[in-house]
């Protein structure tokens, strides 16, 4: 098996906050978690991945920690944070940073934002169309890759959406 990349968006969030890194989930934003979670578990299951293989990073962003709590608390997995998957980051140079980041790596999962997860997907696999695609809270994408690198992924589906 390829490594595999599961970009996800957080759930649906509140939009009152002090600033929009403090917005934190909605009751359904949890629920829409859960049921990506959910199908997370059963690809992770149905395809025999070890979770030792298994990472989760995730934004500094509360919704995107909250997100990452719940599919952390499910399998099991601890989160690390990572600074440069924030919304208004520059995907390509967070894409040469994560290659940089992720040897040994197989299967990772990474919690993250609208519209840094176009802009990622489109870096990933060279797709110039996917730069304008959209991800709707709790979406959780698959790419397979050679590497983590640019260009060098494959979309392989959504995952529970």
């Amino acid at each position: 098996m390829k490594k595999q990349l599961l970009v996800m968006r957080h759930g649906e969030a509140t939009f009152r906050a002090n600033s929009d890194m403090e917005r934190e989930l909605t009751a359904h934003g949890c629920r829409q978690v859960t049921k990506t979670t959910q199908a997370i578990q059963q690809f992770i299951n149905d395809n025999s991945v070890s979770k030792e293989s298994v990472h989760i990073w995730a934004s500094p962003y509360v919704r995107a920690q909250q997100t990452a709590g719940i599919v952390a608390q499910a399998l099991a997995l601890p989160i690390a944070t990572i600074d440069y998957i924030t919304p208004n980051d520059d995907p390509n140079k967070s894409l040469e940073r994560l290659y940089k980041e992720t040897k040994g790596i197989e299967f990772l999962i990474l919690v993250t934002h609208m519209p840094f997860c176009a802009g990622f997907a489109s870096s990933l696999t060279a797709e110039e169309q996917r730069q304008n695609a959209s991800f709707s809270t709790a979406e959780c994408q698959r790419f397979e890759c050679d590497e983590f690198l640019p260009a060098c992924g494959s979309f392989s589906g959504v995952i529970g959406y």
